[in-house]
């Protein structure tokens, strides 16, 4: 039998892809608390998974904006679940804090801003620098 047949992708991540889109399709302020909970308990297995997943949960709240509290609610159950993925490293930033200029650095407003990096090292061991000219 040499006919084509059409072949499935049944890549771990093709199959998250399509449940997190369906998920998503699903979304309403009614079932947000179920279907946040299934989101969060999709394995995240690496960090081109955890990409995959922001990307396609930005793109729905660009497309629909109407329910962007619904989104942003969902980023932040999303985030706390993956701080605890071995590839997610959470790094003091040297930025200023949101809504901070230039021009009020001398006022420290004790907040520190952290964001989440895959590809640091937490170990000063590697840190090299800075050199001497």
């Amino acid at each position: 039998d040499n006919r084509w047949k059409p072949q499935k992708d049944t890549s771990t991540m093709t199959a998250t892809t399509k449940k997190v889109k369906g998920i998503l399709n699903k979304m309403t302020k009614e079932k947000f608390d179920k279907l946040s909970n299934q989101m969060c308990d999709i394995p995240i297995l690496s960090y081109e998974m955890l990409t995959m997943m922001i990307h396609v949960v930005y793109e729905k709240a660009i497309d629909e904006p109407h329910f962007g509290e619904l989104y942003a609610d969902l980023c932040v159950r999303l985030s706390q679940k993956a701080k605890s993925n071995s590839f997610v490293k959470i790094i003091e930033s040297d930025e200023e804090p949101e809504g901070g200029n230039a021009d009020d650095a001398a006022e420290d407003s004790g907040r520190t801003v952290y964001r989440w990096s895959h590809d640091v090292s937490t170990s000063d061991a590697e840190i090299v620098g800075p050199f001497g000219s």
